[in-house]
């Protein structure tokens, strides 16, 4: 599980134990839209290109992308092994990860 907050701190997004990402408003404490495109354990999220869109990964060996603006599936990486953690480059093209192997690999983004 894992929590990120956007920049402005108006939204919350939740990597959750049974696969699913949540988005919450932070002013009204409501969630705002659940990405369920999941199996496994979601294990990071995170904010990039101005919080306009948010980064998933997890046990389902999968980086998925979505556009925060029109909530649409924007992205999907294909890898080999889970993630147990990223980092986003600030410019919001570039993500390096980590697997429980102890491999480190850097993702292009389009």
């Amino acid at each position: 599980m894992d929590v990120a907050l956007s920049s402005d701190g108006r939204l919350l997004a939740t990597a959750e134990l049974f696969g699913g990402v949540h988005l919450w408003d932070m002013q009204t404490k409501e969630a705002l839209i659940v990405f369920e495109e999941f199996s496994g354990i979601s294990h990071f999220v995170s904010f990039a290109q101005n919080d306009t869109v948010l980064i998933s990964a997890g046990e389902d060996k999968t980086i998925r992308l979505w556009n925060l603006l029109t909530f649409e599936l924007i992205q999907e990486i294909e890898i080999k092994q889970g993630i147990s953690d990223m980092a986003i480059h600030p410019s919001g093209n570039l993500i390096a990860s980590c697997s429980g192997e102890q491999y480190i690999k850097l993702w292009e983004l389009k």
